[in-house]
């Protein structure tokens, strides 16, 4: 399956929807990996900047996607989660009602 078939139908625009520099494009891909309790994480980059977020193979709702050059952030769900990643995989996972922090490393593939 092609990169672009894993976005269709709308990852959450990065950004505002606004073009990719250079250095934002090295999170183009498909990242996954496991949290320490073995819960699956997966987050997909389209090249036109759509992200895509999965917990347990359960699509999440995104809002303010933000991409700078060297980290992808979002807020996850309603109650005020947050998730980053860098371009190194470096996944940082935090609870929103109670600021409990996870991290992971996310491959890309």
């Amino acid at each position: 399956m092609s990169l672009s078939a894993c976005v269709t139908g709308g990852g959450t625009p990065a950004n505002g929807g606004a073009a990719l520099s250079a250095s934002q494009a090295a999170f183009i891909g498909d990242w996954s990996g496991n949290l320490p309790g073995g819960k699956p994480v997966r987050i997909v980059v389209g090249e036109d900047g759509g992200v895509s977020y999965y917990y347990q193979n359960q699509v999440q709702k995104l809002s303010n996607v933000k991409l700078t050059s060297s980290r992808l952030s979002m807020t996850v769900g309603t109650n005020g989660s947050t998730a980053s990643m860098t371009q190194d995989g470096t996944y940082t996972f935090i609870w929103g009602p109670t600021g409990e922090t996870t991290r992971a490393t996310l491959r890309k593939s």
